[in-house]
């Protein structure tokens, strides 16, 4: 996901803006990586998880259709194998021809429901697309604001954005030394509320995010 589309353009460069006074010497900078807060976040990852799981049960629902579709065409055609054999009897095959309508007729509606189900999984992906990108945005102001509340009462004048969740893939920071990195204690702040159990599963994968340091 292009987190950079929809958070302010300037968070890739800064989130806290130096002040005219301050000296290069005085510059306080910290890295954070928005990827793993949005991740990591469990209102964001637990909104995102039941829009994905919506999706995922209609399209299991479509698949069971397909199956069952598949097991019908089976039996049909196992029925008029039967019915073309000489050697079955005609009160067999007088049977055997009501069941081969039958499966005919349940094939046609079957057919016509998947039809369907195809046209209502296509919109129900659109729509689960967009909610997923309105989420998105809204978590990632809740991020942003933090971030800056993080940055004025820890005293930072830049917020390097280090998940490199441009078109590139490329981070904006390609070094910075005695740079902070703070992605974890925010991440803390925006689950401070959470229970342990969501915290945990929405804990990013191999996370590779350092403690917070003190500058020398």
């Amino acid at each position: 996901m292009n987190l950079l589309r929809y958070f302010p353009a300037t968070l890739a460069i800064f989130c806290w803006v130096l002040t005219a006074q301050t000296s290069l010497a005085d510059i306080k900078a910290a890295t954070v990586d928005v990827g793993q807060l949005l991740t990591g976040y469990h209102v964001a990852h637990n909104k995102i998880r039941e829009l994905n799981a919506d999706q995922k049960n209609h399209a299991k629902e479509h698949e069971e259709r397909q199956q069952y579709l598949r097991e019908v065409s089976g039996k049909i055609t196992a029925t008029l194998t039967k019915i073309r054999n000489k050697a079955t009897p005609t009160t067999e095959q007088n049977q055997l021809y009501e069941e081969f309508d039958d499966l005919v007729s349940q094939y046609k509606v079957l057919h016509k429901d998947i039809e369907t189900s195809k046209r209502d999984q296509a919109q129900k992906a659109a729509k689960t697309k967009k909610a997923i990108a309105q989420s998105t945005r809204q978590h990632l102001n809740e991020i942003q604001k933090v971030i800056h509340q993080y940055a004025k009462d820890n005293g930072y004048h830049w917020m390097i954005e280090t998940s490199g969740a441009s078109n590139s893939q490329i981070s904006p920071l390609i070094y910075a030394r005695d740079a902070t990195d703070v992605t974890k204690p925010i991440l803390s702040i925006l689950n401070k509320e959470a229970p342990e159990d969501e915290v945990k599963s929405s804990e990013p994968q191999n996370q590779t995010t350092k403690p917070e340091q003190s500058n020398p």
